[in-house]
Parts: structure tokens; C-alpha cells; sequence
């Protein structure tokens, strides 16, 4: 049994004659391993021998945990493999990768510091394959995802005893300038479903503009008479299991909503409904595209990968349509133009029209106002100029309640502004 004492003493021969000494757990040959500290000033040893004995007290290890950046990454995934998506697996994967190559996989976890933490985070950069190109800085929000990943595996680390403190802890985030979006007006819209000549594909832009769904939530939608309840007019959004033909469904955040539908998204959905073929769960899902996607799924729970599936696997070639659908439009814009900018202008349409911001992140499924006020609340020309004119209205309102006038009052000729007398002391109180 390992003994417990942290001792201090004193050898003249040594350049740092002060030395602590204390006991590890018992090797393999039943004898405690022995550790040692110098220092050249006894206050400084006893300084060092107190919180080493009050560290020991407290039950910590007393040994000296020689761990390698390998081992640490192959035990963290190991033990999140089950509970994170395949999303976050991949981002987690994708930091390991690039601490591997920064560090070593051989480098001991212990002596990653601070300074080594800040040198990672700073020198990450786009690795194109053609080396010939010159390399890229990455992007705000890329660089916070590898120090948000590194920090959770380094905090597992901690939490394992394996060491006392994390070195990505403290390392400020850079703040993060929302890309500029474009906002998809009712007119727009209107053109892009003109464009567009499969009412599947109609709806589908429907509920996003009209609902404010995302496109993996909108892509799931079951005629099951839960997700889309046409007798209280509401859209449901929560988590659906996997069966054996129909893949899970993960709302993100975990956080289920259930959303009101205008009459005309409405009316888009029961047309569809009558004309949906038999067979086929899905909404938005052609009676083509349905036994290749649960080919696909049985593929993935037969090899044991049910977790790599995700929400937007149900279809391909979204993006690529609607953006052909904007240009038949004539929808040319330099700002960003993706499916979730329908999405986003649902939220700004509700904006202009006076809904509370509370109410809109309720309707949007946001864990944090924040994020409803930063990443889809934009400012507009129509805006600026309604809230001018409001101005105008409440000083018309002022001017009219006391018959003030913005000229300034007329004096007569005889009359003259009563001045201080200059040569006077008087004290004004």
C-alpha cells in the first residue's frame, strides 16, 4: 500500500537542495513508485509539499498519469459514439484528425499547455488537395467549432483525472459577423412557385416560407395525421424513433414545437394529400425517390450504422433545384441564397409585422433569443423608412396637442430681449 506522507528534506550536494518527496500506488512488484520535486528555497518546498498533501488527502491520484493523445481521442469517441449525432461525431473526428497532426499521436496529454492550445487553434487552416493552391484561413465559426470540440475533449480529460487542467479552457472565441442573407419577398416567393411545376416541390417551399420550418424538419413530414394536423391547422415537430422501413428523425435541440399554418399552406397541403401516392409515408417524398431512401436506411441498420443516418438523407438535389427555381424567377442577388433563407424570411415577415420577438423564437425552435435576434432579424430599407414615418406621426401628434410651431417667436420692432446688466455684481442664485 502506497504510504501516504508527503515529505520534505534537505541534501547539500544538490544545486536545489530542497527536496519533496511522496509515494505512488504500489508497481508490479508490490513496492510503491517513488516521485521527487527540487527547489533551491525552502519556502517554496513547503509550499509545494502543503498543497501536494492536502491533493493527496482529498483522494486524488497519486500517480502520475502517462496518457497519449491517441489513447485520450480513441476513448472519448468510444464513449460518445452512442449518444451524439453523426454530425457531431464527424466535427469531433475532424479535430482529432488536426490535433494529431499538430501534436503527435505518441505526445503526452500532460504537457499540452495554454500557449499549446492557443498555437493549435491559431495556425488551423482549408487544406486543399492540390498543393498548389495556396492555402485559405478558415472561417470564423469553422476555428470555434475545432476550440469548442478540443474544449469538451480536454474537459473529458479532466473529468477522467487523467489531467488537472484543461489547456483549452480560457481561450476566448472570435466573434462571429452574421453572413448577410437575402430576403425572400412575397412577391418572390410568389415567382418561385410560378417557376416551379411539381406541387410536391411547392409545399415543400410552402412550409418553410410559410411555417418557418428548416429543411431537414420540412423534408420528414409524415402523412400520419400527427406531423401535419389538418383539423387544428398546426404543424408538429418531435423526435421519431427508426422502424424498420422509416428512419429516425432528430429535432435539433431536442426541443419539440408545434406551429400554426396559414390558411394557404393549408390549402397547398390538402391538395397534395389527395393527389400523394399509396405507399409512400413521406410528404415531400416521390413514389421514385421512396424505395431507394429505404434501401438506403435497411443498408445502414443492417451494418450497425443506424447513427451515421440524417435528417436531410430523405432527398438530394434540394439545393441545386431551388436555386434553378430563384433564376427561372429572376432572382439574381450577391448575398447568400440557400432553402434556409426561406426559412429566415418567415422569421423577418413576422418581424415587420409587429410579432414579439419571444413568440417568434417559440415558432422557430430557438434555445436561445439570441439566436432569433442575431442570425435572422435583419434590418431593411421598408423598416427604416416605417419607423421615420412613425416618428413624423408622433411629432404631428405633439404639434397638434399644443399648437407648437417649429419657427422660432417674432418680437416686435419696439420690443427688446431683456439682457443681464452687464455692470452689475448681482449674484444669480
Amino acid at each position: 500500500m502506497a504510504v501516504e506522507k508527503v515529505g520534505i528534506y534537505y541534501e547539500k550536494q544538490r544545486i536545489k537542495p530542497w527536496l519533496v518527496r511522496w509515494y505512488g500506488e504500489n508497481n508490479a512488484r508490490g513496492r510503491p513508485r517513488r516521485y521527487s520535486k527540487s527547489f533551491k528555497r525552502k519556502r517554496d518546498a513547503l509550499a509545494f509539499q502543503s498543497d501536494k498533501q492536502a491533493e493527496l488527502n482529498t483522494g486524488a491520484q497519486r500517480d502520475d498519469i502517462k496518457i497519449t493523445l491517441e489513447e485520450l481521442c480513441n476513448k472519448f469517441l468510444e464513449s460518445r459514439k452512442h449518444s451524439l449525432r453523426k454530425a457531431s461525431l464527424d466535427r469531433y473526428e475532424l479535430t482529432i484528425s488536426q490535433l494529431k497532426e499538430y501534436f503527435d499521436p505518441t505526445y503526452q496529454i500532460r504537457r499540452i499547455h495554454r500557449q499549446d492550445a492557443e498555437m493549435f487553434i491559431a495556425t488551423r487552416e482549408i487544406i486543399h488537395p492540390d498543393h498548389k493552391r495556396k492555402h485559405k484561413d478558415l472561417s470564423t465559426g469553422a476555428r470555434n467549432r475545432y476550440l469548442s470540440c478540443a474544449h469538451t475533449i480536454f474537459t473529458a480529460a479532466v473529468d477522467w483525472e487523467y489531467i488537472k487542467k484543461n489547456p483549452f479552457s480560457g481561450i476566448p472565441e472570435t466573434k462571429s459577423v452574421p453572413k448577410a442573407w437575402h430576403f425572400i419577398t412575397p412577391s418572390e416567393f410568389k415567382a418561385v412557385l410560378l417557376t416551379t411545376s411539381e406541387r410536391r416541390v411547392q409545399a415543400l417551399y410552402g412550409v418553410m416560407y410559410g411555417a418557418g420550418l428548416r429543411y431537414g424538419e420540412a423534408i420528414n413530414l409524415l402523412w400520419n395525421g400527427k406531423d401535419i394536423d389538418f383539423e387544428r391547422s398546426r404543424i408538429n415537430i418531435e423526435k421519431r424513433p427508426a422502424t424498420r422501413s422509416i428512419p429516425p428523425f432528430l429535432v435539433k435541440d431536442y426541443e419539440k414545437r408545434s406551429i400554426p399554418m396559414p390558411q394557404w399552406v393549408q390549402n397547398m397541403l390538402l391538395k397534395l394529400h389527395t393527389e400523394a401516392p399509396e405507399g409512400c409515408p413521406f410528404a415531400f417524398v416521390s413514389l421514385q425517390r421512396w424505395p431507394r431512401l429505404r434501401k438506403k436506411w435497411q443498408k445502414l441498420l443492417k451494418g450497425g450504422n443506424s447513427n451515421k443516418w440524417e435528417n436531410h438523407m430523405v432527398a438530394n438535389n434540394v439545393l441545386r433545384n431551388f436555386r434553378a427555381a430563384c433564376c427561372r424567377a429572376g432572382i439574381k442577388v450577391d448575398e447568400s441564397l440557400t432553402l434556409h433563407c426561406l426559412r429566415k424570411s418567415y422569421a423577418q415577415n413576422l418581424a415587420d409585422n409587429g410579432t414579439p420577438i419571444s413568440t417568434l423564437k417559440s415558432l422557430m425552435g430557438h434555445s436561445d433569443i439570441q439566436t432569433t435576434s442575431k442570425f435572422y432579424l435583419q434590418s431593411t430599407d421598408a423598416n427604416e423608412e416605417r419607423a421615420c414615418q412613425a416618428l413624423d406621426r408622433i411629432m404631428e401628434v405633439l404639434e397638434t396637442d399644443t399648437e407648437m410651431t417649429l419657427e422660432p417667436p417674432k418680437h416686435k420692432k419696439s420690443e427688446k430681449p431683456s439682457l443681464p446688466n452687464s455692470g452689475s455684481h448681482q449674484k444669480l442664485h
